[in-house]
């Protein structure tokens, strides 16, 4: 694809029908788009005839082209009213070299909410929606994808709106959180249409929390050989820690600090990435309403984890355990609840493994498609975000592409 390819289309363009020809490797292929489409029917009959239209002005491969692909053009209309086309030039992998990285959706989403809420005061869309933390993620990401990603395999991970398998063991479980706040819930759409027109995988699981499938690719991934990244806040990530191959990349007000095995091991007085299970089995979660023990705290949790080494063995030898108090916490909140709490923190992994049956597989974590830049302009300008925002990570996402390949990397069986 030559490079004007990704360049942002002007605004003055207020038709319902959009038509534009790329130019590609050795073919000519009609991208269309169709803004607020609310009849699918309707739509595709229009389709049809808009492109058949274009035979005195357009050559006859490219209308070839356009009339055989207008079914594979057509997506859903989402909740920001984009309706995406496909990629017709079908799938193309990230190169499986380096590192793949993971982004956690909700924790980026929320971080940037809290972030600029107050420093640049409120940030509307044509609907009067707070867009806010929206805009923050587009700057995280341009800014992400520039010097950490590069041309590395990258997806994203959003939350479902099922039923937790962890609410059904614990039915308390998160029951003292606030509400999510209005613009984090109008935010959420925004950004995934924008990784979807970005052209990068996005995973949502019903079942499952996204931290579940976060984890699953990243274990896949380094089944596979390749490095893996996950970039996130969230502290129960640390379980996954291994120096070589299991890293984190935390948002912070100014950039990102990577965070590995080594820098968990100092931070918790040598304990291993592991035991961190049972440390908050131990400690608890108020944020989660996960029980732990009432009176314990990290640092004896720590200790006992050094000389018992998990949960069960500290259950195993409590007559060991000192002092005598510590005893008594631990009796008086049981193994059974030690046990419920472990269990609720400890990431899931049944039903998410790479098999025919799975919802995803390793491959389509290093899926990535062309960019729909014409669905991308539609998102910033109900963002109301202006060229110097768009240019910038369009030249990104066109480098990128250019180092993409036909053939996935398999994690083994």
């Amino acid at each position: 694809m030559n490079a004007h390819a990704l360049r942002r289309p002007p605004r003055c363009w207020t038709t319902r029908f959009r038509l534009r020809a790329c130019t590609g490797y050795d073919r000519s292929v009609i991208t269309m788009h169709v803004e607020r489409a609310t009849d699918r029917a309707v739509y595709m009959n229009r389709a049809r005839e808009f492109a058949s239209d274009l035979v005195q002005t357009t050559s006859t491969e490219a209308i070839n082209v356009a009339t055989g692909s207008v079914d594979v053009l057509v997506k859903a209309q989402d909740k920001t009213g984009v309706v995406h086309a496909n990629n017709v030039l079908g799938p193309v992998f990230a190169p499986a070299t380096g590192w793949f990285f993971i982004i956690d959706a909700l924790n980026l989403v929320f971080r940037n909410y809290y972030a600029l809420a107050g420093p640049m005061g409120d940030r509307l869309d044509a609907s009067g929606d707070d867009t806010q933390a929206a805009f923050g993620v587009v700057n995280q990401l341009t800014k992400l994808l520039r010097e950490e990603v590069k041309h590395a395999p990258l997806a994203v991970v959003f939350e479902s709106t099922g039923s937790s398998l962890r609410r059904k063991m614990h039915p308390a479980y998160k029951g003292t959180r606030k509400k999510t706040p209005p613009g984090v819930r109008t935010a959420l759409p925004y950004v995934e249409a924008i990784i979807k027109a970005c052209g990068f995988p996005a995973f949502k699981v019903d079942g499952f929390e996204g931290d579940d499938v976060i984890v699953q690719l990243a274990l896949n991934a380094t089944r596979a050989g390749q490095k893996c990244v996950i970039v996130s806040g969230d502290k129960d990530f640390n379980q996954v820690l291994k120096q070589d191959s299991i890293h984190l990349l935390k948002l912070m007000n100014k950039g990102y600090q990577r965070y590995e095995e080594a820098d968990f091991r100092r931070e918790f007085g040598g304990l291993r990435p592991d035991q961190f299970v049972d440390l908050l089995a131990l400690t608890g979660d108020a944020a989660d309403s996960i029980p732990g023990v009432k009176g314990i705290g990290p640092k004896t949790a720590q200790k006992l984890l050094l000389e018992f080494e998990t949960a069960e063995g500290i259950f195993d030898n409590i007559d060991k355990v000192k002092p005598v108090r510590t005893q008594k916490l631990l009796s008086a909140a049981g193994r059974e609840q030690v046990a419920l709490s472990k269990a609720l923190v400890r990431f899931i992994s049944e039903g998410l493994g790479d098999h025919p049956g799975a919802p995803f597989r390793w491959g389509d974590g290093q899926l990535r498609k062309e960019p729909d830049v014409i669905a991308m302009d539609d998102i910033f300008s109900r963002l109301r975000i202006g060229r110097k925002k768009l240019d910038p990570l369009c030249a990104i996402l066109e480098q990128a592409r250019q180092s993409t390949s036909t053939t996935p990397l398999e994690a083994p069986r």
